[in-house]
């Protein structure tokens, strides 16, 4: 089948897609366990091809205030990896590291972002060596930038430098059960369109 868009994708592609978010999750969960030195369990994600217009429903609403990481990918795969971080996974992992009492994000200093940051490209990466993995291509991640802001103007400056084909991306949503808490990770994946092509080429699966 060849397509043109996200939405002509049909179940074979769309279940290649979803196998991906599986693995880099399961990875995610394992670098992060590693990283704050406690056992995590994950929930079976909930992997989604959404329109991007709707992707602030997923995350509270395209007003709340959210910490974005976006990781650009290049050499054999071009695209973005972003990691949605709101205020519960933020105060968590910053408490992992220094007690530290936050009320809102706009409590955040350097240091918090600093270990946000650390920890997010550790789980993010976990999602692009997934893909590397499964594919044997080389994918280059540029260090993550960040955006403390409202859902929509994250989204906005994260999308400008790329096509989402058919205005839709890969929504990967996943809960950690860190010790006795539940916390949501909200990954966004957007690819190039001849990226997309080349994935499922390297998975063997017919576009």
């Amino acid at each position: 089948m060849r397509f043109n868009t996200l939405s002509d994708l049909d179940a074979i592609q769309l279940d290649a897609l979803r196998e991906v978010g599986n693995i880099g999750s399961g990875h995610a969960a394992t670098s992060l366990a590693s990283l704050l030195h406690t056992n995590i369990q994950i929930e079976i994600p909930s992997i989604s091809l959404i329109n991007y217009d709707h992707v602030s429903q997923y995350l509270g609403g395209k007003d709340r205030r959210v910490i974005g990481l976006a990781l650009g990918l290049g050499e054999e795969l071009h695209g973005v990896m972003l990691h949605v971080v709101q205020l519960q996974f933020a105060s968590h992992i910053i408490n992992a590291f220094y007690p530290r009492e936050l009320h809102t994000l706009n409590d955040i200093n350097d240091m918090d972002l600093s270990a946000i940051k650390e920890t997010s490209n550790i789980t993010t990466a976990s999602y692009v060596n997934a893909m590397a993995q499964l594919t044997n291509l080389f994918i280059n991640i540029t260090p993550p930038v960040d955006y403390i802001d409202t859902v929509d103007q994250v989204l906005k400056h994260v999308s400008a430098p790329f096509d989402a084909i058919g205005n839709q991306v890969l929504y990967i949503d996943e809960n950690l059960h860190i010790g006795n808490t539940k916390v949501q990770i909200g990954m966004i994946l957007i690819l190039q369109f001849d990226s997309l092509k080349k994935l499922f080429e390297r998975l063997k699966v017919p576009c």
